[in-house]
């Protein structure tokens, strides 16, 4: 079953005057995004561009292909292959990037990350990245669900920071919260670049809150955004969102399909799913946390939210690989934290959290449940009775998808 790298293996070498841009070549540029690419693509500040031969061949000397090693449950490995296929084919390999701005502020609970890659015919490809593997851009994540996130209105800033030249046109895209800024940004850019703008690819984005963007904006700009949700898809039914333009299918089970990397490619297309509805497996997971956000007021999601990523704060938890690791070490950290929150956020913001996660790590639980359990043990007791409820969460999470090894990307 063929995904992105194998189109870059077979198509690597035709040209864009010979087969145009397309759907695949836009999810490789919000692939793209999730490398760690700073020191490499020249800021807005420091000007000028880099080829895509440049750009691997730095990629490869700074040695950061084990960076991605750690990232586990988060974003797909193979992501780093990418930079060495795309500069080895005729297709991508004088392709020049620019602008890059990376912004992680601890402060402001941001996590932001883009660039500009050329295209033919006057044209530029913004590419937002997603969620990454710091708990920082999760906690943003849930920020957007009870007020506009920073990383939209930086998005917002950075389209009309870098798109100047009138004569240029623009795509906007990205993958996962990278298509929501993308659809955040060309929703509220000015008249004048928003005229500009050719394409919004929307790649299984989440949606929005009627406060952050409504539903009559979106829908001036629909005719521009391209939506690709995979068959079983949960993401892309979050909050309100555009319908799928195209179903596609994936070589992975269940939530894992978020992952792009696991979407199948017939020539320069992704494969179009034949019964063209979401999986009804997949309803009751996005209808939780929508029926979830509809009975809580944004104060109390900010409150839950707030005083969890908090916790995981206090716990030293920075990334989600950490989280997801079953250390004891950490699992003991964190019974120390849980006692010093309310009762209200670990029955609402741990049993939603551990919910989501469980379902993006699944087998990984299996281990992480059991040593839950053998640490509590350890301690002498359960620190409340939640650590029960949260264990059989887990474990009827996993037990209900059964088990899978696919990779998902935020």
């Amino acid at each position: 079953m063929a995904n992105m790298l194998d189109y870059l293996d077979w198509r690597g070498d035709v040209s864009f005057k010979q087969s145009p841009f397309n759907e695949v070549d836009n999810v490789i540029l919000a692939q793209l995004s999730y490398l760690d690419l700073e020191g490499i693509i020249p800021t807005i500040e420091e000007g000028g561009s880099i080829s895509m031969t440049g750009l691997a061949e730095k990629y490869r000397a700074m040695g950061r292909n084990d960076e991605m090693n750690n990232y586990e449950g988060v974003v797909d490995p193979l992501t780093k292959y990418l930079p060495d296929k795309m500069a080895a084919g005729q297709r991508f390999r004088e392709m020049r990037f620019s602008k890059l701005q990376s912004t992680f502020d601890k402060e402001n609970q941001e996590q932001f990350f883009a660039f500009h890659a050329s295209l033919p015919h006057h044209t530029t490809y913004i590419s937002f990245r997603g969620t990454d593997n710091t708990l920082l851009g999760w906690r943003e994540n849930f920020a957007m669900t009870y007020t506009t996130a920073a990383a939209q209105i930086e998005a917002l800033r950075y389209v009309h920071a870098t798109c100047k030249n009138p004569l240029q046109k623009i795509m906007l895209g990205g993958h996962s919260k990278g298509a929501n800024l993308a659809m955040y940004a060309g929703a509220l850019v000015n008249p004048k670049v928003q005229k500009r703008i050719v394409k919004i690819w929307d790649n299984d984005g989440p949606g929005f809150r009627e406060q952050t963007l409504s539903r009559e904006t979106l829908a001036a700009i629909r005719p521009k955004i391209y939506t690709i949700l995979p068959v079983f898809d949960v993401v892309g039914q979050l909050l309100y969102a555009p319908e799928a333009d195209k179903l596609i299918k994936s070589s992975a089970e269940g939530i894992y399909q978020h992952s792009a990397l696991s979407w199948l490619v017939e020539r320069d297309a992704f494969v179009t799913a034949t019964n063209q509805e979401i999986e009804q497996e997949a309803e009751p997971i996005f209808s939780a946390f929508n029926s979830w956000f509809r009975s809580a007021s944004p104060e109390k999601r900010r409150a839950v939210f707030t005083e969890f990523f908090d916790m995981l704060d206090h716990a030293h938890i920075r990334t989600l690989s950490e989280l997801l690791s079953a250390d004891p070490k950490m699992l003991a950290s964190l019974l120390q934290e849980l006692p010093n929150t309310s009762k209200e956020t670990r029955d609402y913001a741990i049993d939603f959290f551990m919910r989501l996660v469980g379902n993006i790590a699944n087998n990984k639980f299996h281990n992480f449940s059991k040593k839950f359990q053998e640490t509590t043990h350890a301690a002498g007791k359960m620190t409340t009775d939640f650590m029960d409820n949260l264990v059989k969460t887990i474990s009827l999470n996993v037990s209900s998808k059964g088990e899978s090894h696919g990779k998902t990307d935020g």
